[in-house]
């Protein structure tokens, strides 16, 4: 449906449980994480129980004063 809905445009999804979800349907072209250094001690960690190996190549990296920024592509096997 997102699909439809986006024609050519890009497809965000936000959330630990959505993110593996989609990554394992292996539907995932970027990831984008904005690591902050707070550690709140509970919560779902966003790569668990990925089921398989995921490579992933640094696009962009900014280091801003409250949290650095991270881009990556998912590498598709060959």
């Amino acid at each position: 449906m997102a699909r439809e809905t986006a024609g050519d445009k890009d497809i965000s999804v936000m959330g630990a449980a959505t993110a593996q979800h989609y990554l394992r349907a292996g539907v995932v072209d970027e990831i984008a994480i904005h690591l902050v250094p707070v550690l709140f001690g509970a919560g779902v960690p966003t790569f668990a129980d990925m089921g398989k190996h995921v490579t992933l190549e640094i696009v962009d990296q900014v280091a801003g004063s409250h949290a650095t920024h991270l881009r990556y592509r998912v590498v598709r096997d060959a």
